[in-house]
């Protein structure tokens, strides 16, 4: 079988599309006695579970749409979607957004009830990992 070369490019892209995608780690406090299950966590970042505070990176960068995509199985327009049904209803509100990484990891270690997520390189001393999204 002989592949046109567009195909074969298009198959290669596919297979490597993955390769650049790094593992999540969902982040808490390390006082923060929390142990929450990757179901709970979703339903926290989804505004169904108030129990602890969701931090969000700001943009929709690889680490954001992988934990979304991964763990809360939705992508941006699902979202936006989502959390604008819950604003109308006065149900909820979004998590709260931090320019980066960086301030991630700051805004959870200062924060005993904050949970969030960050590249799983980028984990430090100052926070505790729940668990890593593949």
């Amino acid at each position: 079988m002989i592949l046109h070369p567009r195909r074969l490019v298009f198959l290669l892209l596919c297979c490597l599309s993955g390769l650049g995608q790094a593992d999540v780690a969902v982040i808490v406090h390390p006082d923060s006695g929390a142990s929450l299950t990757p179901a709970q966590v979703a339903s926290v970042y989804l505004g169904l579970d108030r129990s602890m505070t969701p931090v969000d990176l700001r943009q929709w960068g690889d680490t954001r749409t992988h934990f979304y995509h991964q763990l809360i199985r939705k992508n941006e327009a699902q979202l936006k979607s989502h959390w604008a049904a819950l604003i109308f209803t006065g149900k909820g509100r979004p998590p709260q957004g931090v320019p980066d990484e960086s301030a991630m990891l700051d805004r959870i270690a200062t924060d005993p009830r904050a949970i969030g997520y960050v590249d799983r390189e980028s984990v430090d001393d100052r926070v505790h990992v729940l668990f890593v999204v593949p």
